[in-house]
């Protein structure tokens, strides 16, 4: 059974981290993320228990570059390495459920596919396929109706 508080999404975008132990940045890929953290792809950058300042950079996303996250070592694989987001702010909250949940209305298909690419690994003709399919399918309308809820909510709070 998985005992994790929040669910993850695979999710690989370039990732920068700083670890003041080491005096610089590092460049890697998450691999998954959720609210609580996100896992790394490729060597640790410290041993269980180091800090690490995480910079997430997205296209058409300008507000999430400029959220910088602590996130804490808690697991080595492998594979990479896991870290757990040390108390975000809820502007930092606000950014990763806009990276979990993106906005879409369903309209642009090209939005779509650009949005689920980075969550899908596309890599050859008939994943492509696949990725349409779900933008006019499930996937759709899903976004639709997260966006829906989303409009709602903003008007009722206003």
């Amino acid at each position: 059974m998985d005992a994790r508080l929040h669910q993850r999404v695979k999710l690989s975008i370039p990732v920068s981290l700083y670890s003041r132990e080491r005096h610089g940045i590092l460049q890697r890929r998450s691999a998954n993320i959720s609210l609580g953290g996100l896992f790394v792809s490729g060597s640790p950058c410290g041993c269980c228990g180091s800090c690490l300042e995480v910079m997430v950079d997205i296209i058409g996303m300008k507000d999430v570059a400029t959220q910088a996250l602590i996130g804490e070592v808690v697991r080595l694989t492998s594979s990479g390495f896991a870290l757990r987001f040390r108390n975000p702010v809820e502007s930092q909250r606000r950014m990763l459920e806009r990276l979990l949940w993106p906005r879409w209305d369903g309209a642009n298909l090209f939005e779509g596919m650009l949005l689920l690419t980075m969550r899908e690994e596309v890599t050859d003709l008939a994943s492509w396929m696949r990725l349409t399919s779900l933008l006019c399918g499930p996937y759709k309308r899903l976004c639709c109706m997260h966006a829906t809820r989303n409009e709602r909510s903003r008007g009722q709070s206003t």
